[in-house]
Order: structure tokens, then C-alpha cells, then sequence
């Protein structure tokens, strides 16, 4: 008889990995997928397997109509998915021939226990049109294509994208309740606020030394700035790397990390030039307002080079503890930087501005 599989029955033998979604879990929230696959026994010959699809298809299963739909039908062994045979080279053997003697083997063997973003990069990464989804028994559970995939990257890509600017999931854009959408920002924003207030305090600590050095004072959103946007490029594309499976988060690691720094120190040293020679225009080149220009310039490589590899290393750390690295979100990532940038210049003018940094003990009101 006719193999098809009992998708319910092999739902009880499957367990979900914590903190992702299995390919076996889209599958049974997706009713598209169960009961439609056609699979064909092994030891059958071609005349037994149209004799078959067409009695199945004068009955009107619905699996009988997935050979005009793929161009194939699925091959099993036992009960065990062994690969497919195509419907032209069904239609057109002989008719005494097995179906094992035009079995092909699949390029891309989806498990049902996968996470359903390495099933989607598996897709795409080997180009493949359709790919058979098998439980840990090795028996055909669905069959994937990158097409009726499509809904779940879209919603993926909505998530992922407000995750990023640490807003929240909304869905679509104008069904989405706009207390609803406030509320999912909220609880960031006011973590944000709490950790941007140190350095309220850490610029209240040094208020002395960027009174009597004004030129530090102005600089500080610039280097701030100019960090976070660095720090922010470099985690787009490690977290871009993670989604299409270019980064693996442990292997790759130490290779990613050396090679972001790579990056880093060249852009650090030609935005550390251009901040020095900047800070020295603004003084209008006076020599006493080098010593100023240097603490700037050296401030600007070091918060660089490190707002480079908190950028890195943040989604590389969360990818590998199984939470998504967009959570890494640019506000957060930002606002780390800054406190980091803020630091740096006061410590940096600190240590070579020594005669004028008398540390201010007043209080924040």
C-alpha cells in the first residue's frame, strides 16, 4: 500500500530544544504541511507507483497531486525516507522498472529537531528548490521549500529589525496599538536611562577637569558619536554573518574578533588624526591647546577600537548562550559606548592634563 506519514502520531516521539523554534514546531503550526506528502515504497515498480498516484488521484487525496506540484515523489525503505525519483523519469522507465533503481539521494536533509533559522540558511545556502524533512527515526515527516517559507523570514525580519532599535515586536506596522508599542519600548528606555546616568556622574566627578579644559567638554558627543557608530557597524555585520551562517559563534570566534580588529586600528589611528587636527583648528592652533588635541585624538582611537569589539563580541556571546544576537540592540550598544567614550576622555585628560584635573567630589543634584 501507499506509505504516507502520520505527522501527530510522530509528534508525541519529538522533543523542542529550549529557546528556539524547531523545524518540527513550524510544521505543526503551518496545517499546509501535514498529511500531503506522496511517498513511494522502495521495492515497487514504476507501473505499481502510477497505478497508485492515479487511483489516489481519482479519489482526491491531496497527495497525489504534490508529484505535478515538486516534479517528484519521495522514496522510502522500511518505512525510512532513502530519497526521490522523479516524475519524468517515472512516467517515461519502463514499467517493470523498481522505483529503487531511479532513487536519487537529496542534497538537503532537513531534521525535524533542527532550528528552524539553520533549516532556512541550510535552503539557501545550497540553493535548493525543496527539501525533505525527516524525524530522528529517519521517516518523512514534510517536505520545505524557501518560498512557503517566506511568511516566517518576513516575520522573523519585522522582530529582528525592532529588536535592533530596541522597540519591541509590533507586527504590522498601522494594526499595531500604539500603547502597545509604547509599552514594549518603555522598559528599555528606562534601562537605557538608568545606565546613561553614570555618565552624568562620571562627568560630574571630572567637572573640574573639563571646566578648566573646555575643549574636552565639547568633544564629548563627538567622540561618543562617532564610537557608537563604529560599534554599530560592527555588530550589523557580525549579527548579519550569524543569520546567513557565514559566523559560527564558537568556531569562529577568535577569527572574528582578530579580524574586526584588523579593521579597527587603521580606522581608529585616521579618526584619532582628524580629531586631534580638528580639536587644534578649534584652538586656533595655539600650543597650549596640543597637550588638549591629544587627549582628544588618543581618546578617539582607544574608544574606537573598543566600541569595535563590544560590537563584536556582544551578539558573538549571545548567539553562543542560544539567546538572538539582535537583542544586542543599537540603543543599548550605544548607550555602552558612550559610558565607555566618556571614561576614556576623562581618564585620558586626566593622565596628560595632570596640573589642571583636580577631581570635583560635588554631588549630582
Amino acid at each position: 500500500m501507499l506509505l504516507y506519514f502520520n505527522l501527530a502520531g510522530v509528534a508525541l516521539g519529538l522533543q523542542a530544544p529550549l529557546m528556539s523554534v524547531t523545524v518540527q514546531q513550524h510544521i505543526l503550526e503551518t496545517p499546509q504541511f501535514h498529511g500531503r506528502e506522496l511517498v513511494l515504497d522502495h521495492k515497487w515498480t514504476v507501473m505499481d507507483c502510477l497505478v497508485k498516484v492515479r487511483r489516489l488521484r481519482r479519489a482526491g487525496d491531496r497527495c497525489a497531486s504534490r508529484i505535478s506540484e515538486l516534479g517528484l515523489a519521495w522514496v522510502a525503505e522500511d518505512g525510512r525516507y532513502i530519497g526521490y525519483v522523479g516524475a519524468t523519469e517515472l512516467l517515461l522507465a519502463d514499467p517493470s522498472t523498481p522505483v529503487a533503481d531511479l532513487v536519487r539521494a537529496s542534497g538537503t536533509v532537513v531534521r525535524a529537531n533542527d532550528d528552524l533559522d539553520d533549516a532556512l540558511n541550510a535552503l539557501r545556502t545550497t540553493h535548493t528548490a525543496v527539501a525533505p524533512v525527516v524525524d530522528d527515526r529517519g521517516r518523512l515527516v514534510a517536505a520545505l521549500s524557501p518560498s512557503e517559507l517566506m511568511a516566517t523570514l518576513d516575520a522573523e525580519a519585522t522582530e529582528d529589525v525592532a529588536k535592533l532599535a530596541a522597540a519591541g515586536g509590533i507586527g504590522a506596522y498601522f494594526s499595531a496599538n500604539p500603547w502597545s508599542v509604547a509599552r514594549n519600548r518603555v522598559a528599555w528606555l528606562l534601562s537605557l536611562l538608568v545606565l546613561q546616568s553614570v555618565s552624568t556622574v562620571v562627568l560630574n566627578r571630572f567637572s573640574t577637569l573639563l571646566s578648566n579644559h573646555l575643549l574636552l567638554a565639547l568633544f564629548v558627543s563627538t567622540i561618543t558619536g562617532t564610537s557608537g557608530n563604529a560599534g554599530n557597524q560592527a555588530s550589523a555585520v557580525v549579527i548579519r554573518g550569524l543569520a546567513v551562517g557565514d559566523i559560527h559563534p564558537r568556531r569562529d570566534a577568535r577569527r572574528v574578533l582578530l579580524r574586526e580588529l584588523a579593521t579597527a586600528l587603521p580606522l581608529a589611528l585616521v579618526l584619532g588624526v582628524a580629531s586631534f587636527l580638528r580639536a587644534l583648528f578649534m584652538a586656533n592652533g595655539a600650543i597650549y591647546a596640543a597637550k588638549t588635541a591629544l587627549a582628544i585624538g588618543t581618546t578617539m582611537v582607544l574608544t574606537i577600537i573598543s566600541a569595535i569589539l563590544v560590537g563584536t563580541t556582544a551578539p558573538l556571546l549571545l548567539d553562543a548562550i542560544g539567546v538572538d544576537p539582535c537583542n544586542c540592540a543599537s540603543p543599548a550598544l550605544a548607550t555602552m559606548v558612550d559610558l565607555c567614550g566618556v571614561l576614556l576622555l576623562c581618564s585620558v585628560g586626566q593622565a596628560i592634563l595632570p596640573s589642571a584635573a583636580a577631581v570635583s567630589s560635588k554631588p549630582v543634584h
